[in-house]
């Protein structure tokens, strides 16, 4: 099973890039978009959002322009869920997930954090995340949350640590919140089942993202957190930077799993 997650920042501008037929040619089971700035109907219709063989289901943002996420997948799930039952994150679109019988996948995009009142909203999102990870990790299936986590986690996820060591995205606090999830919450980095390198990014900002540091860099923001019952099972785990569709590229990773 092949699942593939993208930041596309604007489903209208990722679409006029070619992503669209790019991942056609992908043979993936899932597409998780993140970010899609669109009113589901708006393009519903349109071939140019179409992929042959998948069905797509969105969660809308309220605000048109902001946020909202998607999940295009080849087999129809047994249900789907929208949101985390929270009214102040779940109006910004931020998870959609696709139950099958055995396994969970989630396109997910937690909100940035670039004033107080945003990274305030950031914090409840990872305290409220991080209780629901916990919580259904008991259930009996496995669960993979794919998309934006708006932070790197460690010094070989950017490329000049040093500079950004106190940048928000890299806060101290925000790095052991991963660990707390990758550890005691049960869940593993898919990307590093497999490899230990330095060198994979998935984000290049700019300073309207990160202020007025020297060098923005490249990031690794974006993850596929798996349960930790999954982490034999990633074979392969990469992130396409051969072309650009937005200023995030997808990770492509490949579970030895049917759905």
């Amino acid at each position: 099973m092949r699942v593939i997650n993208l930041t596309v920042n604007g489903i209208v501008d990722a679409a006029e890039r070619g992503f669209f037929d790019w991942a056609a040619t992908k043979d993936a089971e899932v597409i998780a978009l993140q970010d899609v700035r669109c009113r589901e109907y708006k393009i519903a219709d349109d071939p140019a959002y179409q992929l042959p063989g998948y069905e797509a289901f969105f969660c809308e943002g309220e605000d048109e322009d902001y946020g909202g996420t998607a999940i295009y997948v080849r087999q129809t799930p047994k249900a789907i869920m929208r949101g985390l039952a929270n009214y102040d994150l779940d109006k910004h679109g931020t998870l959609i997930q696709a139950d099958y019988d055995e396994v969970s996948i989630a396109s997910l995009w937690i909100p940035p954090g670039r004033d107080s009142e945003g990274l305030d909203l950031q914090w409840h999102f990872m305290e409220t995340l991080n209780a629901h990870m916990g919580k259904v990790r008991r259930k009996r299936r496995l669960f993979i949350y794919a998309g934006n986590f708006q932070m790197a986690h460690q010094q070989r996820d950017l490329t000049d640590p040093d500079l950004h060591s106190n940048t928000l995205g890299f806060l101290p606090a925000q790095r052991d919140w991963m660990d707390e999830l990758l550890s005691t919450t049960g869940y593993r980095d898919a990307l590093r089942e497999v490899s230990r390198d330095d060198g994979y990014h998935s984000w290049w900002p700019s300073h309207d993202d990160l202020g007025s540091k020297a060098d923005p860099g490249a990031w690794r923001v974006d993850y596929q957190i798996c349960s930790e019952q999954l982490a034999p099972k990633v074979l392969t785990a990469s992130i396409y930077t051969e072309r650009r569709f937005s200023d995030h590229a997808p990770v492509i990773v490949d579970y030895d799993l049917d759905l």
